[in-house]
């Protein structure tokens, strides 16, 4: 809490005055990258995995430091405000991962573990979409333009497609 009372040029005590205690400071930030993304992914309405990716680099993208902050909390009570994450994040992926999973109920995929791909884009891609100078030190992608990001999304919706189909079968 004083990070954040610091980065915002205010005292601890203002800080704990409107939102009490680290718990629930922690659930608010939480709850409100969710809401968020839900809201992102909501607008793109198309259910494709890319658009989830995308809704999930442009979210993160906003807040760089929040996924680092809550994947790296070792602090007291952080398995239970990591459950509540994945309670927050996980129905953001469910059509998508419905999608494959109709594939693989009908043989055309093998078969589908949904969280895997909660792990991927929510911790990968919040990874990327979090350190945006490195990504485009590294490979060239300025995830700052709207239309980077979609290109990025796509291609790793490719990548991911392409992991889950059987050799022979496509």
């Amino acid at each position: 809490m004083r990070g954040i009372a610091r980065a915002h040029g205010v005292s601890l005590a203002t800080v704990q005055h409107h939102v009490g205690t680290k718990q629930e400071l922690w659930e608010a930030a939480i709850t409100h990258y969710a809401a968020t993304l839900a809201r992102t992914r909501r607008q793109q309405a198309d259910g494709r995995l890319a658009d989830t990716i995308r809704a999930a680099l442009d979210v993160s993208g906003e807040r760089p430091g929040l996924l680092a902050a809550i994947l790296g909390d070792r602090s007291e009570g952080s398995e239970e405000r990591l459950r509540f994450v994945a309670e927050q994040v996980a129905p953001m992926f469910d059509s998508a991962a419905a999608r494959v999973e109709h594939e693989a109920d009908r043989g055309r995929l093998r078969a589908f573990d949904r969280r895997a791909l909660q792990i991927l884009v929510f911790v990968g891609i919040g990874t990327i979409a979090g350190a945006p100078e490195a990504v485009f030190a590294m490979f060239g992608y300025d995830l700052s333009d709207r239309a980077e990001r979609a290109q990025v999304a796509d291609a790793l919706a490719d990548i991911i497609g392409f992991g889950v189909y059987e050799h022979g079968t496509a």
